[in-house]
């Protein structure tokens, strides 16, 4: 073999190595539906980070019990037909509300957590529907929900409940795309 040829090789072994360990902490996303209106937009392009600890606030992706269909499928480019395949979990995406041990109740359009009332103006203008109480989220689960909470499938909905850790995916650090909208995220809480 000749010494430019293993000069080459060492360079794709060192950068698959590389992309590798970063494939290990930092992911990526597009958003594909609206359930996180007006925080997160359809197509907006987002850097998850595979290692940060979660917190109340986080924007969060996940794999769910709900599998894409064909009908899916339909409404996405062709690049995204080619790695999501229908029967597979769907990755959604949702804001954290309730952590694990706490109490969660739903009443009159408002979210309380152990009681206190969840002061969401910095992301929520509208009321969230439904009441519900959960008397204390098991431990490594989470609730979850979209900010668009009138058009968003969340923990409010048995299809997709409280939301394991090891369900969690990653944690939205940053909007790439697009431009305009660049922002890194910040804690809400």
């Amino acid at each position: 073999m000749g010494k430019a040829l293993k000069e080459w090789l060492r360079a794709l072994v060192g950068a698959l190595a590389i992309l590798f360990i970063i494939n290990l902490f930092i992911s990526t996303t597009t958003v594909i539906n609206t359930s996180m209106l007006p925080t997160l937009k359809e197509k907006d392009m987002l850097l998850l980070s595979k290692i940060s600890p979660i917190q109340r606030g986080d924007i969060v992706t996940f794999k769910s019990h709900l599998v894409i269909t064909e009908a899916d499928r339909a409404e996405l480019d062709p690049l995204k037909k080619l790695f999501l395949r229908e029967g597979r979990p769907k990755i959604l995406i949702k804001r954290v509300i309730g952590m694990p041990g706490e109490q969660v109740d739903i009443q009159d359009g408002k979210v309380y957590i152990n009681g206190d009332l969840l002061d969401e103006k910095l992301y929520l203008g509208v009321d969230t529907m439904g009441d519900l109480h959960i008397d204390r989220i098991p431990e490594d689960q989470f609730f979850l929900l979209g900010d668009n909470r009138a058009f968003s499938m969340d923990s409010r909905s048995s299809s997709v409940g409280l939301v394991e850790k090891k369900d969690i995916t990653g944690k939205a650090v940053l909007r790439y795309f697009p431009l305009t909208r660049l922002e890194f995220f910040k804690e809400v809480y």
